[in-house]
């Protein structure tokens, strides 16, 4: 039987994520997504309020996705589109199977 990926571990010392991410950063990140998912597959867009992740911003991106679409990228952070060389900001990229 495969295991349930919908419900989130118990704690952080038992969960798979703290499991394989060194960086406590990261750590931290995956974890506050982890506790918004309230047993579905990933958070609802309003459940994540980015004044509770200040401190990652300039290091992630946040995409949309609309079937038929694809993603959009809705917030491009500084640290990570240098390393690009550029921002994808409401660049389109459709979903791949």
């Amino acid at each position: 039987m495969a295991p349930d990926r919908t419900q989130p571990a118990a704690g952080a010392e038992g969960s798979p994520v703290a499991a394989v991410l060194d960086e406590p950063d990261l750590r931290r990140l995956a974890e506050y997504w982890r506790s918004l998912r309230r047993g579905r597959p990933m958070p609802a867009k309003g459940d994540i309020d980015p004044l509770d992740i200040g401190w990652a911003l300039s290091r992630i991106y946040l995409m949309d996705y609309r079937p038929g679409e694809g993603f959009t990228y809705r917030l491009a952070g500084n640290e990570v589109s240098s390393v690009f060389g550029h921002s994808n900001l409401n660049r389109h990229q459709m979903g791949r199977r």
